[in-house]
């Protein structure tokens, strides 16, 4: 997996997903496994964190995973000490089954940059968190991508066998946004 740009991460990123998904409608095989390696991580945390009818599924989920602790796949670089009537710090994941959460808020912010220890591959990927008021940053955190691929592949193994209902199923948006906004009837297409 090849190392990325420090200074052009989002348009290197935009290029390379292009190319996969070029790559992938024409039968190659990927171009940037890293990239492949990155977005599917997303996904794989992300959507089940987002849709899920049950907001502890993941948490439960992840409490069978045995193969690495906490502190082995995620981190913490640096973190502000956090004061009793402080949330700053409340987006920092305690245990493995909060890595989802903790994922999706540094990806839903762009706080994700790829790592590389040898100048070569895709090691970690360096994640942060905003105070989204003083805007200054709270935490920083480097995730371990090989550690983060078994999580994932654990998270796949058990979503596959799972009776995970979508929070979503059911719900037609246009539907809902009608009835929700009554006063807009006038204004629709």
């Amino acid at each position: 997996m090849a190392a990325y740009s420090s200074e052009r991460f989002v348009q290197e990123f935009a290029n390379r997903t292009c190319e996969n998904l070029r790559a992938i409608s024409e039968k190659r095989r990927v171009v940037y496994e890293d990239t492949a390696l990155i977005s599917s991580l997303l996904a794989v945390f992300v959507l089940p964190h987002e849709r899920a009818d049950d907001p502890m599924f993941m948490e439960d989920l992840l409490l069978k995973y045995r193969e690495h602790a906490l502190e082995e796949i995620v981190e913490v670089r640096r973190i502000k000490p956090q004061r009793a009537t402080s949330s700053d710090t409340a987006d920092v994941p305690k245990s493995i089954g909060e890595i989802p959460r903790f994922l999706r808020h540094a990806v839903a912010h762009m706080n994700i940059r790829p790592q590389s220890e040898d100048g070569q591959s895709l090691t970690h990927l360096l994640v942060w968190n905003t105070n989204p008021y003083s805007k200054k940053i709270t935490f920083v955190a480097s995730v371990h991508v090989g550690r983060l691929r078994g999580l994932a592949l654990h998270v796949l193994d058990q979503l596959s066998k799972s009776k995970l209902g979508d929070k979503y199923d059911g719900i037609d948006p246009i539907t809902k946004f009608d009835a929700d906004h009554p006063e807009l009837a006038g204004c629709r297409d």
